[in-house]
């Protein structure tokens, strides 16, 4: 059985054709074009039309038996009742919500009933926050409109692909619309925006199937009518991908931006910072960062300006112990989401002293964004525990570092796109009609995965760093 995968991510969008026999892939990645997106926005048609076109190539020469999305959280689009955008898609990162939600979030009331009931936490990041600014907004009479249907980059594409309005229950719980206790749209936050619950795409299972449209069929060159599963947050596929669905186990993905999940069977909402959504198996919690590669690729573009590859800056790092000595960054370019959620965050370098050279810079941009993400761990490791283990994947430049500032030992599993070979065997499973996924061998030996283990003496000098750090932090509150 051959399955496509079809992911539109942050920055790029991906395709993937898995031979089920084989457990064989091949993946095909495109990056987003920046003259039709912008900050925090995106152009739906833009990434649908991309989408076919990367889905076409990797599709050419084989047979096609099923079709898996995937796409991010918390994007928000609007469509006329002819299902033509009348917004950009606004993306997680887009600060629209800023100013509202840092407002919000310090009525500890609304803020602590609104995690209880939607998982979410206040924060520009969900389409709920930005379409209460909409609402409130005297000039805007968008959301007035009542043939306006109101979606997300996932639900567009459920559309294009099966002419079914319709999105998977991951998808929406991470909406800020969705309440954790019903499972619906909460009705209570509809009537906040002043919208109806049926301008919204229905919600159907994780793995519901529909049939190829006739039209996209043809773009890709499959035949219509194959089953096409309903798209899918990457986030969610990622843990499928990752075989960590055990509430010990954590996933630590490290892309544009990064993230820290771990699979419990209930919601759990005591932690103030981290948020609970639904995945196709079980509950996630988990928090997420604004700055990771995007911090990295900050660095070597526009302050470096493209002058040194990542292994040249790599090389300008110095290896003698005074790391204590060098520049503290704070990762929040791109505003702030765990552990603080605050959009309206800025970040850049402390302790900036004459004597640092380039190489302190670079290491210190690598160094603050994983410290960003151990906050995230602290907040897990305090709610439910310490993880047994933890697979790490995505982008990161420095799994060493990672390691040994986590003070664990860390998978490191060789493949790459593990969201889209997690839509692959959820898609797998659905077809199969299997009660679960079962899990790939993983042999050590064989160079198909990794074990990093820490160095605890590094561990504890980077305590003392992580210490400084937070010192920062806390003072930019």
């Amino acid at each position: 059985m051959k399955i496509l995968v079809l992911e539109s991510s942050t920055s790029s969008v991906k395709a993937m054709v898995y031979d089920t026999k084989k457990q064989h892939s091949e993946v095909m990645t495109q990056k987003h074009d920046q003259e039709n997106s912008g900050p925090g926005i995106h152009d739906a048609k833009q990434i649908y039309q991309s989408l076919l076109a990367i889905g076409a190539s990797a599709a050419k020469n084989h047979s096609i038996d099923a079709i898996a999305l995937s796409s991010t959280w918390h994007s928000l689009l609007l469509c006329n009742a002819d299902m033509q955008p009348v917004s950009p898609v606004y993306l997680w990162s887009n600060p629209m919500a800023g100013q509202l939600c840092q407002k919000l979030s310090k009525d500890k009331a609304f803020a602590n009933a609104y995690r209880n009931q939607t998982g979410c936490i206040v924060n520009a990041s969900y389409p709920y926050f930005k379409l209460r600014v909409m609402h409130e907004d005297k000039e805007s009479k968008l959301l007035e409109d009542y043939t306006l249907r109101i979606m997300d980059q996932g639900s567009y594409l459920n559309w294009k692909f099966t002419g079914e309005y319709m999105t998977s229950e991951s998808m929406v719980s991470g909406s800020g619309l969705y309440n954790i206790h019903q499972r619906d749209y909460d009705d209570q936050l509809l009537q906040s925006i002043g919208v109806k619950k049926q301008r919204f795409p229905r919600i159907v299972k994780d793995n519901t199937l529909f049939p190829l449209s006739f039209e996209v069929a043809k773009a890709l060159g499959v035949e219509a009518g194959v089953p096409v599963m309903a798209t899918n947050p990457d986030g969610a596929l990622n843990q499928i991908g990752a075989e960590s669905q055990e509430d010990t186990a954590m996933t630590l993905s490290v892309g544009t931006s990064g993230a820290l999940r771990m699979s419990v069977e209930e919601p759990n909402t005591s932690e103030a910072g981290l948020w609970n959504y639904r995945s196709p198996r079980t509950w996630l919690i988990g928090t997420a960062t604004s700055g990771a590669c995007n911090c990295v690729d900050w660095f070597k573009e526009e302050l470096c300006e493209n002058r040194y590859s990542y292994q040249e800056l790599e090389a300008k790092i110095i290896q003698e112990e005074k790391k204590d000595e060098g520049p503290i960054f704070l990762p929040f370019l791109f505003g702030e989401r765990g552990p603080g959620w605050d959009m309206l965050r800025r970040g850049g370098f402390e302790a900036m002293h004459h004597q640092h050279r380039l190489g302190d810079y670079y290491y210190s941009v690598l160094e603050g964004v994983l410290f960003n993400l151990y906050q995230g761990y602290e907040m897990l490791r305090r709610s439910v525990g310490e993880p047994k283990t933890i697979q790490l994947s995505g982008g990161i430049l420095n799994s060493q570092m990672c390691s040994d500032i986590f003070g664990k030992s860390m998978i490191i599993n060789d493949t790459k796109d593990m969201s889209m070979l997690g839509a692959a065997k959820w898609a797998e499973k659905r077809l199969l009609d299997s009660d679960e996924i079962d899990p790939q061998e993983i042999n050590y030996e064989s160079g198909k995965a990794n074990i990093i283990v820490p160095n605890m003496e590094h561990h504890l000098q980077y305590m003392v760093r992580y210490n400084i750090y937070l010192k920062y932090y806390r003072s930019h509150k």
